[in-house]
Parts: C-alpha cells; structure tokens; sequence
C-alpha cells in the first residue's frame, strides 16, 4: 500500500479523535491564568533551552511561535533578542503571555495576533517571519494543512515540538515491563512521515524535560488509566505484572494542582523535536 500524505493524516485524525482536547477558546481563556508556570524549587524547565539550541537560529532571526500559549518558548527566545510574532486564538492566553513579557521586561520584542489554525491565513496578510515554530499545539489537527500554513509563514525553515506517545496511548516503560507487544505510534510519528510522504527532508532529535506528571487519586484509578491505555485487552500474565508495577512504583506527589500519586519517573518527558526546510518556489 502506497503510504502517502494523505494515509498519514487519515491515520492522525483517527487517532486525535480520542483525544477530547478542547476546540473552544472559551476554554483556553479561562484555563489561561494557571497555564503560566514557572519551574518548581530545585527545577529548570530546561525545555525552551533545548529547542532553542536545537532550532540554532541566527542572531536576527524573527520567530513566528504559533499556538503560542502563554509564552514557554516566546519570552525565552525574546530574552536572547529576538523579535517574535505570537499567536494564539486564545485571547486570554495571549493576554498571559503579555503579562509575562511585561514581567520579564521584553514586551516591546513580542508583537501578539489572535488567530485560529482552522481560518483562512491567506486572508489575513500575515507576516512572514524568518523561522515559524509551534510547540505542543498540534492535537486535533488536520495535519497536512497545518504543516503548509507554518510554512506560508516561515522564509526558511519550521520547527516543531511534538509528543513522543499519545496522551490516551499507553508508556512504553510499562509495556516492557508487563511484556506488552504492540504499535503505539506518537504524535511525531505521523508528522514526520507525513512530512517525508509530502517531499520534505525532516530532521528529528529529542528533548527531555521536567513537565506536569500525570496525577492519580488511587492505585485503583492508576491501573484502570493504565490498563485501559492499551489498545487491546491484557492476559492473565500481563495484568498481574501491570499491578506489580504500579504497586513499586506508585509514589506521592504534590504541585500547585494539589497531592496525589504520579507513577515514579512521569516526572521526565520525552518530547520529539522536527526541523525541515521550507521549499519556496
């Protein structure tokens, strides 16, 4: 079978469908407020730094940063200098980010836009900036589309920060230790054959952060999540190693969102970083 850009966005929107990730900006608005964080005592979000060496701009780059949030990569990359066009079709998220640059001291580097993946960018006369990125604002996409408005954007090159595993998709720490055979495809997975399928030359690489566990309120709801994160049903076998695993590893856990119980090391996330040129004609 011919696997072509087309197969691979069928493939990720049938996927992104189970994620239930919110469409509404109404959402985002009000989840805007609590979504700036900055690092816990004795941590470093060394996430933007790592994109940023990764991403190797020049020194007068402009970076257009879309899906931006509430600036985890715009107010890093603004304090090293560079200008930044931000956009998000959360107004309130915008807002945050403001206040964060004001904060910081680089709110005359960002300029913020509010714009949604799903309008008609060509009508909007955008400006076009020397690098486009996006970080972990992709979910529930159309993929291909959004890999050509990046584009439509970027005088020469897009980076992307993506998932290494789906959020409703299993870890693949625990289907080693339970012996659990299967294809669990991430997120960067389908951008990244897609891209090839569509003529581009990706480059890929990984980053390793600190980000907000997944928290649990029992051992019972921590192996049901689990348990009901693979795609087929466990054996006898399976689901007892399933249970010893989370009895060992099942620890205490506290942040701004409350207590409760993470799974040992969820502390640490694998994220995928993509880089490709842009073709103009």
């Amino acid at each position: 079978m011919k696997m072509d850009s087309s197969f691979w966005a069928g493939e990720w929107e049938r996927v992104q469908s189970k994620t239930g990730h919110s469409s509404d900006s109404s959402y985002w608005d009000e989840y805007a407020p609590r979504f700036r964080k900055k690092p816990g005592k004795g941590q470093k979000d060394d996430y933007p730094e790592r994109f940023y060496e990764l991403m190797n701009p020049r020194k007068d780059d402009v970076i257009f940063d879309m899906g931006c949030g509430s600036g985890v990569l715009s107010i890093p990359f603004a304090e090293k200098g560079h200008k930044i066009i931000c956009a998000d079709f959360s107004r309130g998220m915008l807002d945050t980010l403001m206040e964060g640059a004001r904060e910081d001291g680089v709110e005359d580097r960002i300029e913020a836009l509010t714009l949604d993946w799903r309008e008609d960018w060509g009508s909007r006369n955008l400006p076009v900036c020397d690098v486009a990125v996006s970080s972990r604002s992709l979910m529930g996409l159309a993929p291909r589309e959004a890999m050509l408005k990046l584009e439509s954007v970027a005088r020469r090159e897009v980076c992307l920060g993506l998932w290494t595993h789906g959020e409703f998709a299993y870890e693949p720490e625990i289907a080693r230790a339970i012996g659990y055979e299967g294809v669990n495809p991430g997120i960067f997975e389908y951008i990244l054959n897609m891209l090839l399928a569509m003529g581009r030359r990706p480059a890929l690489d990984y980053i390793y952060s600190h980000f907000r566990p997944k928290m649990y309120s029992s051992f019972e709801e921590c192996l049901r999540i689990n348990r009901e994160s693979f795609p087929t049903a466990l054996n006898d076998e399976q689901e007892r190693k399933l249970e010893k695993y989370i009895e060992d590893n099942l620890i205490p856990y506290s942040d701004k969102r409350g207590k409760g119980l993470i799974l040992r090391g969820s502390e640490i996330t694998c994220f995928a970083f993509i880089k490709w040129q842009v073709l103009h004609d």
